[in-house]
């Protein structure tokens, strides 16, 4: 550990903060760029012991560590780079560039070269694009990189690279062409604070099912939730519909995320959770429909299997 962590060396540190969707992107992003700098990769998980209010998620730990269910190869884990409280890190990225950098010595154990933020600073035109970025080794990445599927910077090899280590053995039957799989997101998403965030509404699933049912003979649609009486209240129209079936009753967000990724077709709303699944999914013929209202993809040009709904 020590001859990694020694300045002589060329490394970057990527923080992992966020459910597993974003920690699935973080290390897409940081593995990518890590190849592409030809350095080690650190992951800093010294945010999934931050002590968060359950209300606030409707989670005990909305940082909890879970890349390490994966099959990840040379990447090393490492709490306590800090020297000063790591809760101050994100409120840096008030400070101007020159006052940031002659700040990073007092905040970091090893010698820190930058630090990047993600869609930070108000300059909004020097985040238009990851691989705008003259990024350099040596340096700490924070954020959650949400737009490395769709960056230059992304090298495709790392996306294979993620496997469970305990595999799910499930019936090919399961994913066939006719199945779609539906991602309705509840619990924080419908907090008051939330409201804007949450395009996802009756209306566009509504329109997604019917996309479907018109392009495929006699579809069955797989229903994965965080929030089983929101799904309902959603689905209200279908509930009596035999085709609609609940899949994850267990709400293991492990084996739910693997099972999403494997599917055809996908019905997702605006969550990183389903939007990963459905991303580094490699079937070349899969179909994605996503809200029409979510930022993310606000200008991006879209692959031919997304749909905005």
């Amino acid at each position: 550990m020590k001859k990694v962590l020694d300045n002589k060396n060329n490394y970057i540190i990527c923080a992992i903060v966020g459910g597993l969707g974003n920690q699935i992107l973080q290390y897409i992003f940081a593995k990518s760029l890590a190849k592409k700098l030809n350095c080690k990769l650190i992951l800093d998980i010294t945010f999934s012991k931050l002590k968060i209010p359950y209300k606030k998620y409707n989670k005990k730990n909305p940082n909890k560590f879970l890349l390490n269910k994966f099959i990840i190869k040379d990447v090393i884990y490492k709490f306590n780079i800090f020297k000063l409280n790591f809760l101050y890190l994100p409120y840096l990225k008030y400070l101007n560039f020159f006052l940031l950098k002659n700040l990073i010595s007092f905040f970091f154990k090893i010698k820190i070269n930058a630090i990047y933020y993600d869609n930070s600073f108000e300059k909004k035109e020097m985040f238009k694009n990851i691989c705008d970025l003259n990024f350099k080794k040596n340096s700490y990445f924070y954020g959650y990189w949400q737009n490395i599927l769709n960056s230059k910077v992304l090298d495709k090899e790392v996306i294979k690279e993620i496997c469970l280590k305990k595999k799910i053995i499930v019936n090919k039957s399961y994913f066939s062409k006719k199945n779609i799989a539906i991602h309705i997101r509840g619990n924080d998403y419908l907090f008051t604070k939330n409201q804007k965030i949450n395009i996802a509404d009756e209306s566009y699933y509504n329109k997604c099912i019917k996309f479907f049912l018109k392009k495929i003979t006699k579809p069955q649609f797989h229903i994965y939730s965080d929030d089983f009486n929101y799904a309902k209240k959603i689905l209200k129209d279908y509930r009596h519909n035999k085709n609609f079936i609940y899949k994850n009753k267990k709400n293991n967000e492990i084996n739910d995320f693997e099972k999403i990724r494997n599917y055809y077709n996908y019905i997702i709303p605006n969550s990183t959770f389903s939007y990963s699944a459905a991303l580094i999914n490699i079937n070349k013929h899969k179909c994605i429909l996503i809200p029409k209202k979510w930022d993310l993809f606000k200008n991006i040009k879209l692959p031919k299997n997304i749909y905005k709904i």
